[in-house]
């Protein structure tokens, strides 16, 4: 009775196991900018534990200050098992974009998995760079 009350034990501590976290993340890798438009090079990626998530419908959204839609830049699926994990393109907006936010239309995860994605907050340039960070709570209205 004891060996079975303990074999019980460990096989259910297993079902507890820690959920994995994941984020969509994205980062500027270039820009430039003229008096009439602006090019980006930009990366979006599945950082942290993203082993079984699929994200379908992926796509960066670059929005002004005052969250008016300049651009939608289509990515698609995503997943570490089709080795899409990263991708790299380049934008040319008619202005610079205050917010760059990265979006899907659905995900599929294991069940012990968590995550989103995270935006970028373009900052003013600062010795030639433009800075930015990112940010988790910010909701723009379309």
């Amino acid at each position: 009775m004891v060996v079975i009350a303990v074999c019980l034990l460990i096989a259910l501590a297993g079902c507890h196991a820690s959920p994995r976290s994941w984020t969509l993340e994205g980062d500027v890798e270039r820009i430039s900018q003229t008096d009439s438009e602006v090019n980006m090079t930009v990366t979006v990626s599945i950082q942290g534990q993203g082993e079984g998530v699929k994200l379908t419908g992926v796509k960066a959204v670059f929005l002004s200050a005052e969250n008016r839609v300049i651009e939608n830049q289509s990515i698609g699926t995503m997943s570490y098992e089709l080795e899409t994990e990263y991708h790299n393109f380049s934008v040319t907006l008619p202005q610079r974009p205050h917010y760059i936010n990265f979006m899907y239309d659905s995900l599929r995860q294991p069940s012990n998995a968590a995550g989103g994605a995270i935006g970028l907050r373009l900052t003013d340039k600062y010795e030639g760079a433009h800075r930015y960070r990112t940010y988790s709570d910010y909701d723009p209205e379309y």
